[in-house]
């Protein structure tokens, strides 16, 4: 349903969609295909940040640390699409494209 450039499992775009739907109920009579087509791209990553806990940044160019982003690997903050926006108390804050890409969150850790 939804094209991220990764794989969304079918029971979390569901979930997702529950979630959209509990915050308008006006969508609650489409179908799943009619409201993937009807909701934005912000909505879809806020309901993904609520399922998971964690908090949705929809525009990050003016939190990006550029001077932490010459201190790590480029390549690998590519391949994990992330993007140092601070480090404080010796740990590094990222944002990540995609929370459950291993790349990302193990070179981060």
């Amino acid at each position: 349903m939804f094209d991220y450039g990764f794989e969304i499992p079918r029971k979390v775009e569901e979930g997702l969609l529950q979630i959209i739907r509990s915050h308008n109920p006006k969508l609650a009579a489409l179908t799943n295909e009619d409201l993937v087509r009807r909701i934005s791209r912000p909505e879809i990553l806020g309901a993904w940040g609520e399922a998971i806990n964690r908090p949705t940044l929809t525009k990050i160019g003016n939190l990006i640390n550029k001077e932490l982003l010459k201190e790590y690997d480029s390549s690998v903050m590519r391949k994990g699409f992330m993007v140092p926006l601070e480090e404080r108390n010796g740990k590094l804050n990222v944002a990540i494209a995609d929370p459950n890409n291993n790349i990302g969150i193990d070179y981060a850790r």
